[in-house]
């Protein structure tokens, strides 16, 4: 008896990309994200402060804008370090 031939589709092979991806992608999408994040916490924490006397709205939106601002700095910083070290790895390649 023969068997029948296996008419199912092989699966990709997942590990024949051999490369990572370049981690500037990232740190650019976490730089928008926190920018984001920071300008709809200002825009927040203003419409808030019309309103009279401090509120549970208010503390929130504060908060948000802190941690957006932290966010934005790491990220800021990410991004230079990023292109330092690809700069400096240009240059190493160059001289080589």
């Amino acid at each position: 008896m023969t068997t029948p031939p296996n008419l199912a589709p092989e699966p990709p092979i997942l590990s024949e990309h051999t490369g990572r991806g370049s981690p500037i992608v990232p740190a650019v999408i976490t730089f928008f994200g926190a920018l984001l994040l920071t300008g709809g916490s200002v825009f927040g924490y203003i419409s808030t402060c019309s309103n009279s006397g401090p509120s549970v709205a208010n503390a929130l939106f504060k908060f948000g804008t802190l941690v957006g601002l932290a966010l934005f700095c790491g990220a800021a910083i990410w991004l230079v370090l990023l292109l330092v070290w690809y700069s400096v790895q240009a240059i190493r390649g160059l001289l080589d």
